[in-house]
């Protein structure tokens, strides 16, 4: 298991301004990852992403990032 650098804490911020509201539990499509629940800090659009993106993600609404993942 990978150390964790902080990315999935509740709080985080990563440099696009998506911020980690809460880990689901789900399992992500990435290997490894579980999805979490981000919210945009700008325009406060709530979306999921795989743990092993948190640090890169960009908010798909305004800022051209992925489609969010399911988590409900």
């Amino acid at each position: 298991m990978k150390e964790s650098k902080g990315t999935t804490q509740v709080g985080y911020v990563n440099r696009n301004g998506q911020v980690v509201i809460r880990n689901t539990g789900l399992p992500g499509t990435d290997f490894g990852s579980t999805i979490y629940q981000l919210a945009c800090s700008d325009c406060g659009e709530v979306y999921g992403a795989n743990s092993t993106d948190i640090f890169e993600r960009k908010c798909p609404k305004h800022q051209n990032g992925k489609p969010g993942l399911p988590f409900r």
